[in-house]
This record gives C-alpha cells, structure tokens and sequence, in this order.
C-alpha cells in the first residue's frame, strides 16, 4: 500500500526553516530499506531456531533483498550540505552490512541447495549478521529523526515508529514479521506522493459505506487527492470519487491528520476530473 503526503514541499536544503526534501526523500528509502531488514532478519532468527531441513528453501532466497537506497545524485549533494553530511557515515556503514549480509545469505542458499554439512552453523551467523542490520538501520533511523526533530511531517513519524518498533525486536532475538504458523508478513512499503500536485478549493462528493459525503479537496494529483470534512474515516476505509453521472474512481483512505485525509485511487484519475478538481 502505497503511502500518500499532501503537504508543501521544501525543496531547499539548508533554507531558514525549511523541510529538507532532500532529506526526506533519503528518509524515505531508509524507512523501506529498514522495513525490508526487519522483515529479513526475521526469516533468518526464524531459519536458526528451527530445523532447517523443515523449511522451504525459498525461505533462503528471501534473505535476499534488493534495497534501493540512496541514489547516487542524492548522496552526491548531501555530501555537501551540513546537514547532510553527518549521516553519510551511518549510511555507510548500513549500505555495507547489508551488502555483507546479502552476500553470506547466498552463500548459505547455495550450502542448502548442495546439502553441505555446515549449514547450522551458516544460519547461525546469517541471523547474527541481519541483527547486525538491523541495529545499523535503527542507528541510521534515529539520526534521522533526531536531525528532523520535531519538523518532521506525517506519515513519516508513523512510519519511522513502525521500524523502530520491528528493528528492535530483531535486534532482541525476535522474529516480528514472521507468525506462529511461519507465515511472513511484510510490513507495507512507505511511499510518499510522486506525481505533480495541484491546489484545489474546491469541493466533492464521495461515496462512503454509511452514504454520500460532500467534502472539500485540498489538492490533488493523478494519484490521489487530500480532503478535508470527511467524517466516520479509519485509515484503509475505501470511498468512491463521484465526479459526475458516469465518471467516478474508487480508492482508499491511507492516512488521517487532525481532520484531514489522503486518498489513493486505485488507478489514476482520467483528466476530465483532474480539470473538475484543480483551481
């Protein structure tokens, strides 16, 4: 599920004040980077405490995790900014251990596929080293938060709470993401909104489960749109756009904030509605 943002950007990095975008931007793929850990290290302190030779091997293969994480142009600039630059030895240093980790999780796959002798003692380092991640990831989040400190907008404290909350368990021994019956359970990757937003003014009905709702739209995008008088809402409520007799769009309610809502379509919104709702 896709996370929307509905707020001004700062696209200056050290302005008087300002949301660093850039650092935003980072956070972001910090935040999934770290989501992913928790979630692999979980697989891992799952695959050391049980037997093995029980598992699916594709459970291995899943300790494999491509994490997209600080584009090159953007690690570039931050290295000059003095904001920046005081993480780039945090970023560093969780690039690396992931990339140590991934590495000793294919060599323990390919153990597992030829049914070497040494695989316990394979699958006890490999959970020891994405603990090791993890308390680098929680390290690269904290320093985040800290520099944004209380700047930060929503969601991304809600987010950054739900990677603390699982990185520290893996960090303790445990396997958050990974349930009594084995099932994993992948924590949602965090995006915020991507396409050109748009200030609107202007208002809309929505089809709610109790009804339709008039409500006033704040701005919108292709993706989505930020509403403000919807009433009865809980995050992931599904609602329905009523643009006219014919035209409407279903999506979902992704986030709530003091009387406000983000709405993701679930398909983007055809251009008869976006000149129907832009100012």
């Amino acid at each position: 599920m896709n996370i929307l943002h509905f707020s001004t950007p700062a696209p200056r990095l050290d302005g008087p004040g300002a949301v660093d975008e850039l650092l935003l931007s980072l956070f972001e793929d910090v935040l999934n980077a770290s989501l992913l850990t928790a979630a692999t290290a979980s697989i891992a302190i799952t695959i050391a405490s049980c037997d093995v030779t029980a598992l699916p091997l594709t459970a291995l293969v899943c300790c494999l995790p491509q994490i997209p994480l600080a584009r090159p142009e953007m690690v570039g600039r931050l290295r000059t900014s003095s904001k920046g630059h005081s993480i780039i030895l945090e970023l560093e240093d969780f690039t690396a251990a992931v990339t140590s980790a991934r590495e000793l999780s294919q060599l323990v796959s390919l153990s597992v596929r030829h049914g070497r002798g040494n695989l316990p003692t394979g699958v006890t380092l490999l959970a020891a080293d994405w603990r090791r991640v993890a308390l680098r990831a929680l390290t690269l989040v904290d320093r985040l938060e800290t520099m944004f400190a209380a700047t930060l907008p929503e969601p991304f404290p809600t987010r950054a709470a739900l990677a603390v909350d699982l990185l520290a368990a893996v960090c303790r021994g445990e396997a958050p993401c990974v349930g009594e019956s084995g099932r994993l359970t992948l924590p949602a990757p965090f995006e915020r909104r991507t396409a050109p937003r748009t200030q609107s003014g202007r208002y809309a009905h929505f089809l709610m489960q109790d009804g339709v709702q008039r409500a006033l739209v704040l701005d919108v995008s292709r993706q989505g749109v930020g509403v403000l008088g919807l009433s009865n809402i809980a995050r992931g409520g599904r609602l329905t756009l009523l643009a006219r007799p014919g035209l409407e769009v279903a999506g979902e309610i992704v986030w709530i904030d003091a009387g406000q809502a983000g709405v993701k379509f679930d398909q983007p919104l055809p251009p008869a509605i976006l000149s129907q709702l832009a100012r």
